[in-house]
């Protein structure tokens, strides 16, 4: 296989958007419908009151457990725990992960693809990060380099899988 340029990789990711979009609107507003205490209400297990409920510092301890990105990723909030924001990059990492999962199964179908990412979307996994507020962001982006690491090994074969890979290791 020949090497996709980033100019393919963002027409094929617009593709995905335009065939997908009912879907993704669909799926971000069940989303938002059921992890709506979660997001308004500040509800967070009891290792993020302890730990980061306001300001989320501890981000050299993690780094300690191997999650070097961690301190990178919370630097977009400057380390301060804002739980619409926080859902805003997490629904997004999960809508963009589900359409490379969709175009690596080749899903033609709609109403599966709608499934696909619906589940995705709304597995108590997912809705359990919720929870976490303050990691928030490195789940998010551990599940996006995940993907994106398979991904670019499906389609390229190089080394940005691997990059990608370290990426989400370096997350969670």
């Amino acid at each position: 296989k020949r090497v996709i340029v980033l100019k393919e990789v963002f027409e094929r990711f617009k593709q995905l958007f335009i065939e997908n979009k009912t879907s993704i609107i669909v799926t971000v507003l069940l989303s938002l419908c059921f992890n709506w205490i979660f997001i308004t209400e500040g509800v967070m297990c009891p290792d993020a009151y302890s730990e980061g409920y306001d300001l989320y510092l501890n981000a050299s301890w993690a780094g300690t457990l191997g999650r070097w990105a961690l301190r990178y990723w919370n630097g977009l909030t400057y380390n301060v725990v804002i739980l619409s924001f926080n859902y805003l990059i997490s629904i997004v990492c999960i809508v963009v992960s589900s359409l490379m999962i969709i175009d690596m199964l080749e899903l033609k179908n709609r109403w599966i693809s709608f499934l696909t990412m619906l589940s995705i979307a709304l597995a108590p996994a997912v809705s359990y990060q919720y929870l976490y507020g303050y990691m928030e962001m490195a789940f998010a982006f551990g599940l996006l380099f995940s993907v994106l690491a398979v991904w670019l090994f499906v389609h390229n074969k190089n080394i940005f899988g691997a990059l990608s890979l370290c990426l989400s290791l370096g997350s969670y």
